[in-house]
């Protein structure tokens, strides 16, 4: 709610606060992919409405709802998923998906994508 002209305005729908609030109904996880896969991190919403879901890499704001606001053909969104296509090692990192919501804190779900080398194997063994 902002002040203009001394009166009260906002930006949303009028009787917005009657409208169920957004939740992010994905839980935070890590995602290992080597280079040149495709990784898909998830972002399932409940009742969005007029609110905007943001991705971001760290602080750099990826999305803004369907705007694709990096200009980097790997990025795609699938509904509210982010895919990282041709994944490289600068693709690591923590991704975020961000709702500006009517709450106090805007609601995130943080995932870590690990990056690894082509030839990656996972090293198993046993303790003696």
């Amino acid at each position: 709610m902002f002040l203009i002209s001394g009166q009260p305005y906002s930006f949303l729908p009028s009787g917005s606060s009657d409208l169920p609030q957004p939740e992010v109904l994905s839980k935070s996880e890590i995602f290992h992919a080597q280079i040149g896969d495709t990784v898909t991190l998830p972002c399932k919403v409940r009742n969005l409405g007029p609110m905007i879901l943001l991705w971001k890499k760290g602080t750099r704001v990826l999305t803004a709802g369907e705007m694709m606001i990096r200009r980097d053909d790997r990025i795609v969104l699938k509904g509210t998923d982010l895919q990282v296509q041709n994944v490289t090692p600068e693709d690591g990192g923590a991704y975020s998906c961000e709702i500006e919501a009517d709450s106090e804190y805007p609601l995130v779900v943080t995932h870590t994508l690990e990056v690894l080398g082509k030839n990656w194997k996972p090293n198993f063994y046993t303790r003696v």
